[in-house]
């Protein structure tokens, strides 16, 4: 009878029952490299054969007397060695002889490339690979049969009369587990001298331990690693899970080499040079910024404060900067007659003009582009996909740029799905998840998949015994549920009733602990450089940040905002409206549309070029509107007193420097005020002080008073909370003596801004702080604006709000906690039934709605009308208050070394600055 167990964990509490008892979990014994070794000593062979590349690595190492070559082989490097006395020719490579097939049948690059594999992988079981193929496929086939490939030569191998083999004693290492073409390199009389890779006994997993998510796990197996001797290490994984990303990042930490299998792609050069061909194509939709870095890579510099404009409008000052421009311009125009550039002079054009050394990565760009076919070719999209998709997909594609030696040594990168034998003395297995399954279902050309299953079974259980000292580390939990050991151990024992299901069923030692923890406080960075601790005031869209998450607050004073192409926007706006208040007269001589159209040229398209036209039209609604609202408020003209130095951080109003005959040096002194509050932890940038009324302009959509309100409560966050309105009224009302604040929204009623009699005052919304008792405010013009805007009146009294407002106060008296209860406040009920309904009477819950709707209005704290705010000053106070103490939290806390945390359970899933943060997260975005 098959045991069960239940768990207990560090706390001694009991889990659920486990499927199989860890004491069922037995896998093959597995033979030490040097075992294996010694027993083909002992058969007196001349040469081993073993399938395994790594095993016969180590065979070698481990010879120790004199021979002519090798002594243990793997049948494809014998096929490799011996090509050309086999076919009379060197084995072609794969991206050869798919180009080639793909000329001769006119197919696709990549369709082939796809069939080539499977074709490949038929042979490994089959002779008759025709009959798995489709007729395009045959094709494919017929054309690959015919050509020096790796697989001809084995295919043309006569094993049991090869020149090579003559007078010498063949052994192999796990014949059971050569696949056909492996066989084909093996003679007939070798099979009595075949090496098992097992031995009697059986072995258990010793300790398994449960760490955590995937970069948990990579910080702990790095961990394990003594800096001093690299070499002696091997770590076993997917290499193509994200765990396997973590590992390598984790390595790159820690400043341990380790041995990387460098594809193609990821060479410098060739890297490069993909990207650049890959630009090119898009030349006429890029920015400055999306080249900006690969500029950086052929050692030519640019700055970053042109990375919103468009490429193709912009003009370098650096010479090479501008023939790089130059030279993608006329590779775009591969489709116009005498245009366009050929693979090979691309490559050589971007090192001459770069001044880069040929000898450094232009060697490996010719090999690659040659093998390809592409060398004379000209640069188009259909060509650069087919470059990219061969480089990314191909995995013998030559190149003749060397692996840097830090890459060459040091901890072993090993893949669970390729390796068996591992000679290193510790080995460190992560994961050991459903990622570790091999799915052999879609090879419906396999002959027996049993057999096959038990020989991917084998092979694993062998690799997992490998080195003298072995670590298994595993996840915790998988997408929010408990982490499922791979089916293979099913495999391996032949567990059927109850399979495993967790990794205590696999190990009498299961442990969910860590030896390493990182720091809570992560990297040794500042917000500030200048100051031990963050000292400066909160600006209204810090403290948003702040709110959501200190740590995305800590970011945001470190790096650029990404949303840069609003920003630009929203940066033009502004400088247009500073440069029509100050310099009105000039504007209007040079004529509006002469602005309108500069502007047009230096900022449209500002999202893609696809929106040219409406950029133009945003713009020009912007600028009407701008104007329209500056002549209301009769701005244009400053007296002689009223001018400031103009401010020229980052370059300065854009308009001051590029339209005018003179650049610009004084601005009207009431637009773009920075202010500080002298009272309180806050800050604001004023656009525009007129009178004692601070207004703000606003290029995003138009919002209702109603809105704002919802946007700056804090006890109820909202997904982009905005604080400018409470900021900017408490700066005005300490600094300005002023009760009101107003937002102008520029884009506000825009299908509407070219009628002459549109009123412009419609895209204000003014909030104004007040310090009135209820009695004041219960006939308030803005408290009936904003019950009449309500959603809970009846339809019979809409546009009467103000008279049902009348009967209810004229007929309530006493507690108005009671006033929305129509058996107590009856007087009034049956004044309003009277007034608005039918013989019925009003239904009771649409007068309990409506009174308590009016009631929480004139004792809210806030009120909102779709056009104005009321904010109590009690309210304000309480605001600011939290505001401070808030800040001398954050400022005390960024003494730490790494800075800010986030809050508890703050979600990180829609963070901006999500990939620059190393915070651990859980499996639904939340911090840990």
């Amino acid at each position: 009878m098959r045991e069960t167990s239940i768990e207990v964990n560090d706390r001694g509490e009991k889990g659920r029952e486990s499927s199989t008892s860890a004491r069922d979990f037995k896998m093959k014994k597995t033979k030490t490299i040097r075992e294996i070794y010694e027993e083909a000593k002992a058969l007196n062979v001349d040469l081993i054969l073993t399938n395994d590349a790594a095993l016969a690595t180590a065979i070698n190492a481990m010879v120790d007397e004199p021979m002519v070559g090798s002594f243990a082989m793997t049948p494809i490097q014998m096929a490799s060695k011996h090509a050309i006395d086999i076919l009379g020719e060197p084995i072609w490579s794969e991206v050869r002889v798919i180009q080639t097939i793909s000329e001769y049948t006119g197919l696709d690059f990549r369709y082939v490339h796809g069939e080539v594999d499977k074709i490949k992988d038929i042979a490994r079981y089959r002779e008759d690979i025709e009959q798995f193929l489709t007729s395009s496929s045959k094709r494919v086939y017929r054309n690959w049969a015919s050509l020096p490939t790796l697989e001809t030569a084995m295919r043309k191998f006569d094993a049991d009369n090869a020149q090579i083999y003559e007078g010498k004693r063949i052994g192999t290492i796990g014949a059971q587990y050569f696949n056909r073409m492996d066989r084909m390199m093996v003679p007939t009389d070798s099979q009595n001298l075949d090496i098992s890779i097992f031995k009697d006994g059986d072995y258990r997993i010793p300790k398994i331990f449960g760490i955590g998510n995937d970069r948990q796990i990579a910080d702990n197996a790095v961990k394990l690693i003594n800096p001093l001797n690299p070499l002696d290490y091997a770590i076993v994984m997917n290499r193509d899970s994200g765990l396997a990303d973590a590992v390598r990042s984790a390595l790159y930490r820690e400043g341990l080499p380790f041995v990387n299998a460098l594809g193609v792609r990821d060479l410098n050069g060739i890297r490069d040079f993909m990207q650049m061909a890959d630009r090119c194509m898009s030349y006429w939709t890029l920015r400055v910024r999306d080249v900006r870095s690969l500029f950086a890579s052929f050692g030519i510099t640019i700055s970053s404060k042109s990375d919103e404009h468009l490429l193709h409008k912009e003009r370098f000052w650096d010479e090479k900067a501008e023939a790089l421009r130059l030279l993608m311009e006329e590779t775009s125009l591969y489709e116009d007659q005498g245009h366009g550039t050929t693979f090979l002079d691309l490559a050589e054009k971007i090192y001459d003009i770069s001044g880069m050394d040929h000898r450094r990565g232009l060697p490996s760009i010719k090999i690659v582009i040659d093998d390809m076919k592409l060398t004379d070719e000209l640069i188009t999209p259909q060509n650069v996909s087919k470059m990219e998709y061969a480089v990314d997909n191909v995995m013998d594609l030559h190149h003749n740029e060397q692996i840097p030696e830090d890459e060459k040594r040091g901890v072993l990168l090993s893949d669970c799905k390729s390796s068996v034998f591992i000679d290193r003395p510790v080995v460190i297995y992560l994961g050991m998840e459903q990622d570790w399954n091999v799915d052999l279902v879609k090879k419906p050309y396999i002959p027996c998949i049993e057999d096959e299953v038990d020989n991917v079974a084998d092979t694993m259980s062998a690799m997992l015994q490998q080195g003298s000292v072995r670590f298994y580390l595993v996840n915790r939990t998988k997408e929010g549920k408990t982490a499922v050991p791979t089916t293979m151990f099913n495999e391996m024992i032949k567990v059927k009733p109850k399979p495993i299901e967790r990794f205590s069923d696999i190990t009498d030692d299961y442990r969910e602990e860590r030896w390493y923890e990182p720091q809570k406080s992560g990297y040794n960075v500042k917000i500030s450089d200048s100051e031990e601790k963050y000292v400066a005031p909160f600006s209204q869209s810090n403290f948003s940040e702040y709110v959501k998450c200190p740590r995305g607050f800590m970011f945001k004073t470190m790096l650029s905002d990404p949303d840069k192409a609003v920003m630009e926007f929203g940066t033009m706006i502004h400088e247009f409206a500073e440069t029509y208040a100050s310099y009105k007269r000039e504007v209007m001589e040079k004529g509006l549309d002469s602005f309108i159209k500069q502007s047009c040229d230096r900022f449209s398209g500002l999202s893609t070029p696809l929106l040219d036209e409406f950029d133009k039209e945003r713009i020009r609604c912007a600028v009407v509107n701008i104007t329209r609202f500056m002549d209301q408020m009769g701005l244009g003209d400053p007296g002689d007193d009223e001018w400031k130095d103009a401010d020229t951080k980052y370059g300065g109003n854009w308009y001051y420097v590029n339209s005018f005959d003179e650049p610009k040096t004084k601005t009207y002194s009431e637009c773009e005020d920075d202010k500080d509050s002298n009272e309180h932890r806050i800050h604001g940038k004023m656009d525009l002080k007129h009178g004692n009324t601070v207004i703000d302009y606003k290029t995003g959509g138009a919002k209702s008073g109603s809105e704002i309100v919802k946007n700056f409560q804090l006890d109820k966050l909202v997904r982009h909370p905005d604080y400018q309105c409470l900021f900017y009224l408490a700066v005005a009302y300490e600094l300005y003596h002023s009760d009101t604040f107003q937002f102008f929204f520029v884009m506000d009623n825009d299908l509407e801004y070219m009628d002459p009699d549109y009123d412009i005052r419609r895209n204000l919304r003014t909030v104004k702080l007040i310090d009135r008792d209820v009695e004041s405010l219960k006939r308030d013009p803005l408290v009936l604006d904003a019950f009449e805007s309500g959603t809970a009146y009846n339809a019979k009294f809409k546009g009467m709000s103000d008279q049902f407002i009348d009967i209810l106060l004229e007929n309530s008296s006493g507690d108005m906690s009671t006033w929305a209860d129509p058996n107590i406040n009856i007087r009034a009920y049956n004044a309003l039934s009277d007034k608005f309904c039918s013989e019925d009477g009003m239904d009771p819950d649409t007068f309990t709605n409506n009174v308590n709707r009016y009631v929480g209005l004139i004792t809210a704290p806030v009120i909102a009308s779709s056009t104005t705010v009321y904010v109590q000053k009690k309210y304000l106070d309480e605001f600011l208050n939290k505001v401070d103490k808030m800040h001398a939290e954050m400022s005390e806390d960024s003494k730490r070394v790494g800075g800010l945390m986030p809050f508890p359970k703050t979600n990180c899933r829609y963070c901006k600055y999500f990939s620059v943060c190393m915070i651990d997260r859980n499996d639904e975005g939340a911090v840990e």
